[in-house]
């Protein structure tokens, strides 16, 4: 009766009609290495990599042409950085994002954000 019970729970989940959703976190160019930390930690035999459908890494920002370019001004993100959240991300079938972010040690610029989006739309959005 139990196995029973247990096989048909299982094939019910398998059936389900819900809805996935789309779970998403971000990480911040300041804590590249506690946030690799937190995505490999579990709890149980559960983490992140179980919850998760996507990470944006908010390691680029717009430039004063309306170009991209990786933030620079926390701790330097390089390409063996992003290599890393990558490989994190097809390991577990997570969908790695690239973010643009206006943040800078004394708070969000603005100015910059709207430099790129509106007066240098085009160059951006070819970018």
């Amino acid at each position: 009766m139990i196995l029973t019970t247990l096989s048909l729970g299982a094939e019910s989940v398998k059936n389900s009609k819900a809805k996935i959703s789309r779970v998403m976190t971000w990480v911040p160019p300041y804590a590249t290495n506690i946030c690799m930390y937190r995505l490999n930690e579990t709890f149980g035999g559960m983490g992140m990599k179980n919850g998760l459908t996507h990470l944006g890494l908010q390691f680029w920002r717009p430039s004063e042409k309306g170009k991209i370019q990786l933030v620079g001004d926390f701790q330097p993100i390089d390409d063996a950085s992003i290599i890393q959240f990558r490989k994190w991300g097809d390991t577990h079938k997570v969908q790695i994002l690239l973010c643009v972010y206006n943040g800078y040690k004394d708070g969000w610029n603005w100015d910059l954000a709207k430099n790129a989006f509106d007066t240098h739309r085009k160059q951006f959005i070819a970018t």
